[in-house]
């Protein structure tokens, strides 16, 4: 995907992948190969996972106990292209909506550069 697309992109949703076990609580450990294939994806594409506000792991298996499982799937990555254009981003979870999956709000501001015409000035 590097260089295909020279604009500002944004994917939000589940990637069903995680980078290591510090995103993942309960169950077994996951596989180190599914978690280097998604790191290496990300390092070749120059991607971005932009840091998100509140709930750190964002997906339940639902159960309770010792059964429970929490991970880091639902996430926001860009290009270096959209850290550029906007002159702030950020991404939040907010309240779950169902026992599975939790809803994000993302938001950009974008710079307003306002030239005033010579005749004006």
């Amino acid at each position: 995907m590097k260089g295909e697309n020279p604009h500002p992109w944004l994917i939000l949703g589940d990637f069903n992948a995680v980078l290591g076990s510090h995103e993942k609580i309960g169950g077994n450990p996951p596989l180190l190969a599914s978690c280097n294939d998604f790191m290496t994806w990300t390092n070749d594409g120059d991607f971005v996972h932009l840091p998100t506000i509140g709930n750190e792991l964002t997906w339940t298996n639902g159960r309770q106990g010792r059964h429970k499982i929490l991970q880091l799937l639902d996430r926001a990555i860009c290009n270096l292209e959209l850290l550029g254009f906007y002159s702030s981003v950020s991404c939040s979870t907010l309240v779950r909506v169902s026992q599975i999956t939790i809803p994000f709000l993302f938001l950009c501001s974008i710079r307003l550069v306002i030239s005033l015409h010579p005749l004006y000035s």
